[in-house]
């Protein structure tokens, strides 16, 4: 189904499983939100992209949003305006959470995951994602990654942190963390009973 957006014709999207939304917080009339069905988009403001942005701020084709082990990142294509996640300039890809900000030239997206983990293409799901840290100079830095059940591991030789692919649960850690809990209900109970 063809369909007509500020004077340049459009394909509707096919349906399918919706893997993210894209809503629009600033900088594209019209529309409220895009969905994505697949584990690889382009965006840009040329109608033979996968989300098409009508804003003169954004290139042609401006970037790339992808799925692969689990983790959703945004790439940039090179656009004359740069993209932006979380305030941070995107160089190479940066990662994506809910609720990322993400600026392409003025057009402002908030991102919001929908995916399983199983929902990542199989032939792209490492063994394990690096991902690079920048150093900062005089300031500590946090980084908040949002990654379901898996482990996310530093590296300190190479100031990198390893996704760790899920893994099964440890018994032994699940009776300690219970025995804890029960060791501290059990302190609180007796100083407030005594406390009375």
């Amino acid at each position: 189904m063809e369909f007509t957006l500020d004077g340049i014709p459009h394909s509707a999207p096919t349906v399918g499983t919706i893997l993210a939304e894209l809503f629009v917080r600033s900088g594209v009339g019209g529309v409220d939100r895009f969905s994505v069905c697949e584990s690889t988009v382009r965006l840009g403001r040329a109608p033979d992209n996968d989300i098409v942005l009508v804003a003169p701020s954004v290139s042609l084709v401006h970037a790339e949003l992808a799925l692969r082990g689990g983790l959703w990142t945004l790439r940039d294509l090179g656009s004359a305006t740069g993209s932006l996640v979380d305030g941070v300039a995107v160089t190479g890809s940066a990662l994506l959470g809910p609720g990322s900000d993400i600026r392409l030239g003025d057009v402002r997206l908030a991102f919001d995951p929908l995916d399983r983990w199983e929902d990542s293409p199989p032939e792209l799901v490492p063994e394990a994602a690096v991902v690079s840290v920048p150093a900062v100079p005089a300031a500590p830095v946090v980084a908040v990654v949002h990654v379901p059940v898996r482990e996310l591991r530093f590296h300190e030789a190479s100031t990198q942190f390893v996704i760790m692919p899920e893994s099964e649960s440890d018994p032994r850690r699940a009776w300690l963390v219970t025995a804890a809990v029960v060791v501290a209900i059990v302190t609180l109970l007796y100083f407030f009973l005594k406390a009375r």
